[in-house]
């Protein structure tokens, strides 16, 4: 005689076993579900790229262009939604101050008194992250200033920290000197009064 209890608990037993398909199916839609989530990742990665490229077309100038965006979507800050701190400015004022503080030194060996300063000036620069002062010197020339000495003199002062003669220009009786780092201009100087050479031979 068959115990129906035993028969139920063998139905039991079974339906338990029969479960067994409904949880694979269950971890077979979780990797499914995980693909999917990549597929579209990608998806969006490709959208993105295609995005910053049409942006660097319209732009014209790519390659700085990109640069910018790339590094900003790279940006572990930018991902987490916070500004990056800003590069802080580079001052260049005391290597432009030295120069200036030399050349008025050098003016005044020569014969270049306060009474012959016209005007001075400066102007605040920055460029690129890059802050300095550049100078403006107007003097009068004096009757013994003498151009040839000065110059060599002053390539001797600018060797001494890299600095280079920028411009050395006419402008009728102006003299222009301009001093600097080849990119930079700290100085300008302007020598008015015409060269005395010029006068005598005028008086001839």
């Amino acid at each position: 005689m068959k115990d129906p209890l035993n028969g139920y608990g063998m139905g039991i037993t079974a339906a338990r076993r029969r479960k067994g398909p409904g949880d694979g199916f269950r971890s077979s839609t979780g990797g499914v579900l995980l693909d999917l989530f990549l597929i579209a990742l990608i998806t969006a990665a490709l959208i993105a790229g295609c995005v910053v490229a049409w942006l660097a077309w319209r732009n014209g100038s790519s390659a700085p262009f990109l640069r910018r965006i790339l590094s900003k979507i790279s940006s572990p800050s930018a991902a987490l939604g916070r500004e990056e701190p800003s590069v802080p400015d580079i001052d260049v004022s005391d290597r432009a101050a030295w120069i200036q503080a030399r050349v008025r030194d050098l003016l005044s060996s020569r014969g270049v008194a306060e009474k012959n300063v016209v005007e001075t000036y400066n102007v605040q620069r920055q460029e690129k992250g890059i802050r300095w002062l550049e100078d403006t010197l107007v003097v009068r020339r004096p009757a013994a200033f003498e151009e040839k000495g000065f110059l060599s003199a002053l390539g001797s002062l600018l060797a001494e920290r890299k600095l280079s003669l920028m411009e050395d220009r006419r402008d009728g009786t102006r003299w222009v000197l301009a001093l600097g780092d080849r990119k930079r201009v700290y100085q300008r100087l302007i020598v008015e009064g015409e060269y005395p050479d010029r006068r005598r031979n005028d008086d001839r």
